[in-house]
């Protein structure tokens, strides 16, 4: 589902070696250093060289940033992003994968558990989009609370066409617990 870091950096390196952008900055250092080179004598030639290769890390390292911000895909999305649905049809687990997806990127390391609802979760025929119910604790480990979340998964159009959450304001009993004790030890 996901792209390995390794197999991304070379896909980065990759794009950058044919991007047009790397080679008239390659062309652009090459006439730089050609005309340098002449003002040899009154410039040392160690802080020449030191000017070349500062100017092409820094040139490299911008380029690649702005290629890598163009590779960046979270949540959801993610689970269509080079998927080819001919080989693999998009399934239940699929939709499922989204929805938890999408509320990670939204929620963040505040949502400690999930599962889904399989009586509310299912597949509409006639508009081709599979509606996804997740039930999840929220929260920190000592003091959550629950939260259903909703989404709709257009298949056609492979994106999240509805997402939403709905938090409950009772927290858990682990955590009305210890504030009844800590409240008590008082």
């Amino acid at each position: 589902m996901f792209r390995s870091y390794y197999s991304r950096s070379k896909m980065i390196a990759r794009d950058l070696l044919q991007s047009e952008s790397i080679q008239l900055l390659l062309q652009y250092f090459s006439r730089l250093s050609a005309k340098i080179s002449l003002q040899a004598s009154t410039v040392p030639s160690r802080i020449v060289g030191v000017f070349l290769i500062l100017m092409l890390v820094i040139s490299i390292a911008v380029l690649t940033l702005k290629i890598d911000s163009t590779y960046s895909i979270v949540g959801g999305e993610s689970v269509f992003y080079e998927r080819d649905f001919s080989k693999t049809p998009f399934g239940l687990m699929d939709a499922y994968d989204a929805c938890v997806l999408e509320s990670k990127a939204k929620m963040g390391s505040g949502m400690l558990r999930n599962h889904i609802l399989p009586l509310s979760t299912r597949y509409n025929h006639e508009t081709d989009e599979y509606f996804v119910v997740l039930s999840a604790d929220v929260g920190s480990v000592h003091d959550w609370s629950e939260a259903m979340i909703y989404c709709t998964i257009d298949v056609e159009k492979e994106m999240i066409s509805h997402y939403k959450e709905i938090h409950d304001e009772n927290s858990s009993l682990l955590s009305r617990t210890m504030s009844m004790l800590s409240d008590v030890l008082k």
